[in-house]
């Protein structure tokens, strides 16, 4: 066999074992399982946020404007069987329009079990 010939056998099995080296071993297989399911229910309660806003050139008449809302609000709300009413986020601030004006602002949370009667109040 001629020196050119074994070289070139040499070099196939250099490249053949290198080739076996750098391959990873081959993973086993992998089962991938996932489930989901839904359910359909009714809320079983509605919650509903009213917001009022008042605005004026003083802190004192924006104040007022909005606490007169939220009264009016309030006895209307009492007035409906299941509802139950809670005060939440009170707010006062200057605006940047101009001149400059007082906004204030608060939150009435309605609560109730009876939907239709619940929207029926807020509409």
């Amino acid at each position: 066999m001629s020196v050119r010939l074994l070289l070139r056998a040499l070099a196939g099995c250099v490249l053949a074992t290198q080739a076996r080296a750098e391959t990873p071993p081959p993973r086993p297989p992998m089962l991938h399982l996932s489930a989901s399911a839904t359910v359909r229910a009714a809320p079983d309660e509605l919650v509903a946020d009213l917001t009022g806003l008042g605005t004026a050139a003083d802190a004192i008449a924006a104040q007022r404007r909005v606490n007169e809302m939220m009264q009016r609000a309030l006895q209307v709300a009492r007035t409906v069987p299941g509802v139950s009413t809670v005060f939440r986020d009170y707010s006062a601030t200057l605006t940047e329009d101009h001149p400059p004006r007082w906004a204030a602002q608060q939150t009435l949370e309605l609560r109730g079990r009876d939907g239709d009667t619940l929207l029926e109040l807020v509409g």
